[in-house]
């Protein structure tokens, strides 16, 4: 019976050592950033990679779809005319839905 009680106790000092590792992976104190930070930094390279013209894939002929399509060659025209790349104070969702429209 003395075997047996060591060999759980070997198996719980593993599992706990086991939970212990995966707290210290998951808690945001030894990553830095929390949630809320890492979805806000994801929404900002977004934005960012929007703004840039030069990462834009644009599509040679447009499918003519209601609405436009992002990649549309008609809906970049349209967005660099109104200089929405340039401009910091534009907000540019607003912007793009406007040259995505009809």
């Amino acid at each position: 019976m003395a075997e047996k009680k060591k060999a759980k106790g070997k198996a719980g000092k593993k599992a706990r050592a086991k939970a212990e590792k995966k707290a210290v992976k998951k808690s945001p104190v030894t990553s830095g950033k929390t949630k809320a930070d890492k979805k806000l930094a994801k929404k900002a390279a977004k934005q960012a990679k929007l703004r840039d013209p030069g990462k834009w894939k644009i599509k040679s002929k447009c499918c003519r779809s209601n609405p436009r399509c992002k990649s549309c060659p008609v809906v970049f025209k349209r967005l660099e005319r109104a200089g929405a790349f340039e401009r910091e104070d534009v907000d540019f969702g607003a912007e793009l839905k406007l040259a995505r429209r009809w």
